[in-house]
């Protein structure tokens, strides 16, 4: 049977002028599946996965950035005269994109999708926390709240929620500096461990999210490192 899990995210519909007010306050461009509002020192306010629908933009944010987003979004949104509403819809990772029709629509994701509806797929399998975390792992999906808080984006992989082609946003000057000098300070990164690592002796890291993996036959964690560093005694960095 085909599973899912349920995203600890909440769905916000921005209406309006919504495009143009989204444009000038978010890292990436509006038909990329991921991105980000950034504050003006270039740190993380919300990861998202966004979608845009009948003039509507839909975007998925975790649950615990909603209040912290909603302050930051709605000051533009009221210059830009977009509106900005929670809704009752949910969102879903599915492994597999190419799952059975259901409600709601589909952002890609690196592996597999998220599927954003108003209720849950019953004719799947539900993943636990432990299944879900350890597919996050396998397949390199990190999430705010989890992995990373308000970080700078650039210490993060959520790389991919940036655009250097876009024109002007909020915190682009930092993001751009930083890109420009070649590293950001830190980096997140998978590393595999053929033992259980319980912590990583290097200055200025962080052992985050763990899991052991039967397929790959090791430890996969989430770790925080200086970008200058290239190994991790008893580990094999994997990204």
């Amino acid at each position: 049977m085909e599973s899912y899990a349920k995203m600890p995210y909440s769905v916000l519909r921005i209406s309006g002028n919504a495009e143009k007010t989204l444009n000038g306050i978010t890292s990436n461009t509006l038909d990329a599946p991921r991105n980000a509002f950034l504050d003006i020192y270039g740190k993380i306010v919300a990861t998202f996965y966004q979608q845009r629908l009948n003039g509507e933009i839909f975007i998925a944010l975790p649950a615990k950035s909603l209040s912290a987003s909603l302050a930051h979004l709605k000051p533009y949104a009221a210059i830009g005269k977009a509106m900005v509403e929670t809704t009752q819809l949910q969102a879903y990772y599915l492994p597999e994109e190419d799952t059975m029709e259901m409600p709601g629509f589909k952002i890609p994701e690196r592996q597999g999708c998220v599927l954003i509806a108003p209720n849950l797929p019953m004719a799947l399998n539900q993943m636990d926390d432990d299944e879900f975390t350890l597919l996050r792992l396998e397949r390199g999906i990190s999430m705010q709240g989890i992995e990373f808080e308000n970080e700078m984006i650039m210490n993060t992989d959520w790389k991919d929620a940036v655009s250097f082609s876009k024109g002007c946003y909020l915190g682009q000057e930092i993001v751009s500096k930083i890109s420009m000098r070649g590293k950001p300070p830190k980096k997140l990164v998978r590393v595999a461990f053929e033992k259980e690592p319980q912590n990583l002796n290097i200055e200025n890291s962080q052992l985050l999210t763990k899991a052991y993996s039967k397929s790959l036959g090791k430890w996969i964690a989430y770790c925080s490192l200086p970008s200058q560093i290239k190994e991790v005694k008893g580990g094999q960095i994997i990204d």
